[in-house]
């Protein structure tokens, strides 16, 4: 077995690396850092695709860019400009969102982290996130491939 450091010091709390094989690349957060790094697999070369962004977990979108799940929501990111926040609260909850995994259908799922060691905090939530809903026509809706982080599908749930 052969195991070696792909990457060294690119970071403080690197997580959530996704594969996108299609391009060859592969891509993971800091997100205590706030950058967003790739690793392009034929060169060997990685680099800082983004700053001060947070991005907790992100999915690849089909159509190119991702979907980011932060602090403050679910976002669409091109990969280049600014990110647009497709939903920040759901049923009223506010989406302040750590891990999340993205389903066959293209649906997000994401939990939600309210946990403070040094005061009384709220519990979390775990949320559903559909793309393709009719409320957000005039948006471009994405599809959603993978996603970031450790929740994990033992079988495929229609939630």
């Amino acid at each position: 077995m052969l195991t070696y450091c792909l990457v060294q010091n690119s970071g403080s709390t690197l997580e959530g690396p996704v594969w996108d094989a299609p391009r060859q690349r592969l891509y993971w957060t800091d997100c205590v850092g706030l950058k967003f790094y790739s690793y392009d697999w034929p060169t060997s070369q990685y680099r800082c695709e983004r700053e001060k962004l947070e991005i907790n977990s992100f999915a690849l979108n089909e159509g190119g860019g991702f979907v980011i799940a932060n602090n403050a929501g679910i976002w669409l990111w091109d990969g280049i400009g600014a990110p647009s926040l497709m939903a920040e609260t759901v049923h009223g909850q506010k989406c302040q969102l750590n891990d999340s995994i993205a389903d066959s259908n293209g649906r997000v799922l994401a939990g939600s982290r309210f946990y403070d060691p040094n005061r009384d905090h709220k519990l979390g939530h775990l949320i559903r996130w559909t793309p393709h809903s009719k409320r957000r026509s005039s948006t471009k809706s994405p599809t959603v491939k993978d996603m970031s982080y450790s929740l994990l599908w033992t079988e495929v749930v229609v939630v």
